[in-house]
């Protein structure tokens, strides 16, 4: 089990739904990406983030989510090495998880547009946020 840092939580909007009355799938990594934004701005605070680009990213779908609804995601920080990290998240409504997930953030060079190792102090709040 994942040591969550950090909760989002976000409104089901009606337009979030498809044809088949649920959730579309593709929804599901929007709120991944509101909830990760949200985690990395929290373990920041208010050090400039470094450039993070998604290297892989994977979804595991196993409730359907449908309007109106809150949803909560659970995130965690696993895998940190001097350039990249993985979150590890759940997605959870209606009492019950509907979706794990697992994204690879790799930390690019802005001027270069290559991997580069994270900045010290970067890698330190991702040390912190990890022991909490």
């Amino acid at each position: 089990m994942d040591v969550w840092v950090h909760v989002w939580q976000g409104e089901v909007r009606w337009g979030d739904m498809d044809v088949y009355g649920h959730v579309n799938h593709t929804v599901f990594f929007r709120y991944l990406e509101s909830a990760r934004v949200a985690c990395l701005a929290a373990v920041c605070g208010e050090a400039p983030l470094p450039m993070l680009v998604v290297a892989d990213i994977r979804c595991r779908f196993l409730a359907e989510i449908v309007f109106p609804a809150t949803v909560e995601v659970r995130s965690s920080l696993t895998n940190v090495r001097g350039g990249s990290l993985e979150i590890g998240a759940e997605i959870w409504s209606g009492g019950r998880c509907c979706a794990t997930s697992r994204a690879l953030l790799v930390c690019v060079d802005a001027v270069r547009r290559k991997p580069t190792r994270f900045p010290p102090d970067f890698a330190a709040r991702l040390a912190a946020a990890q022991d909490m």
